[in-house]
């Protein structure tokens, strides 16, 4: 006991001779802080640099430690060093105020991070999603190399689900022209979250970054959960520009207007509330998506007007109904969710427009089925025709579509009745 108690006692004489005694002043000067910098000493350049007191950290001070993170997170960077204390030591120098300052810093260490997270990833390390979390939280600043980094992380942050979760889907990806969601995974952030994306749909990032197919992907993701249909059009304006900025939307225009030949209907719909809220919807869009509208099982309601009244027009204009049914060609499949609709009376009542509006429908509609089940003809996606047998039926007593053609589908071993 009395060994121990010299020793304390030493030791604070000890503290006390340096506090007292310039010679014995265990701190760090500039002077060697210059040297640590000359020598590239990084590990022990940040060990003491919060030794020189903050009335003396000057231009110069804050120069030379926003120089030697900037080197550190390169050197790092260059060696591989992917180790969780390396990372943990430049998630540290982020948090200096000094070098938050840096935008030279912010590019090294999303490089870094980038790269760190590409080797957890492939290593299938169970931490890396926290630490991605916590390493996004820090990209605060508003700069291309941390727009980079969100969708770096994005990407990542999918890998990480498919790797938990190899059955899942993949996430903001186009696949028979229908948007896919991505697998819940743990934490607060998934492959595509909003955060990751913001920066690229803003207006000062948009117009350059929009023009990338996997961020137009997760804009349109995005667009397609504000649910425009059921919104006023100035509440609806302010909540699609508040998502996706006018330039990014402007990149995003032929990508748009693809979306509107999309066989999935949730697709096509967003794509043409989209367009006609910013006035870009063209004529022939406009006669294409109504006429759709009403063949894929209507809903009453302003859209429903105008389909209607759109179908009457299209009466008095062979030219432009051919090329609504050219544009439905098109589809992977026919629009025919109306034939299957709950309500029989409704159905007859629009089969009935179209018999007196657009008879070239429902015609084309039943030779495709003709063909596909005949085997003439190529059809990659399989039957073009799925409610071909309702309408079958429905013609029965109602001449929906040519008598010659209905003859043939009855003929067919498929649709012949059964006694």
């Amino acid at each position: 006991m009395v060994r121990w108690f010299q020793i304390l006692l030493t030791s604070l004489l000890l503290i006390k001779n340096a506090q007292t005694n310039p010679g014995l002043d265990l701190n760090y000067s500039m002077k060697d802080l210059e040297i640590l910098e000359r020598q590239e000493n990084y590990e022990e350049f940040f060990l003491h640099a919060k030794d020189i007191r903050p009335s003396e950290r000057g231009p110069i001070w804050k120069a030379m430690v926003q120089n030697m993170a900037e080197g550190m997170a390169f050197s790092k960077m260059s060696k591989r060093d992917f180790k969780q204390n390396t990372l943990a030591q430049i998630e540290n120098l982020s948090d200096w105020i000094e070098i938050k300052e840096s935008e030279i810093f912010a590019v090294k260490r999303s490089e870094y991070l980038i790269n760190y997270f590409q080797e957890c990833v492939k290593e299938k390390y169970p931490y890396c999603q926290n630490e991605l979390e916590k390493a996004w939280r820090k990209s605060d600043l508003v700069i291309p190399s941390y727009v980079e980094l969100g969708l770096a992380f994005a990407e990542l942050l999918q890998k990480i689900a498919l790797n938990n979760n190899p059955d899942g889907e993949e996430v903001i990806k186009l696949e028979s022209s229908a948007i896919k969601k991505a697998p819940v995974t743990k934490g607060n952030l998934t492959a595509h979250s909003y955060e990751f994306f913001k920066a690229a749909f803003s207006d000062r990032f948009g117009a350059i970054y929009c023009l990338r197919e996997n961020v137009k992907n997760a804009a349109f993701y995005h667009l397609m959960g504000l649910g425009l249909k059921y919104l006023e059009t100035p509440e609806a304006r302010i909540k699609l520009t508040g998502t996706v900025s006018d330039h990014c939307l402007s990149a995003m225009n032929d990508y748009l207007h693809h979306q509107l030949s999309s066989s999935n209907r949730q697709v096509r719909e967003t794509a043409y509330l989209v367009l006609e809220l910013k006035h870009l919807t063209r004529e022939r869009e406009q006669d294409a998506y109504l006429i759709s509208y009403l063949l894929d099982g209507p809903e009453v309601g302003d859209t429903f007007n105008q389909a209607w009244a759109r179908l009457t027009k299209l009466g008095e204009k062979f030219e432009r109904r051919q090329e609504v049914l050219k544009t439905l060609k098109e589809q992977d499949f026919l629009p025919d969710n109306l034939l299957a609709h709950f309500d029989l009376k409704k159905i007859k009542i629009i089969l009935d427009r179209f018999k007196t509006y657009f008879p070239e429908y429902f015609d084309f509609y039943a030779r495709s089925c003709l063909n596909y089940f005949s085997g003439i003809g190529e059809f990659e996606n399989g039957n073009p025709t799925l409610n071909c047998e309702a309408l079958i039926k429905l013609s029965e007593h109602s001449a929906y579509i040519d008598p010659l053609i209905l003859q043939k589908l009855k003929n067919l071993d498929r649709f012949k009745i059964k006694k």
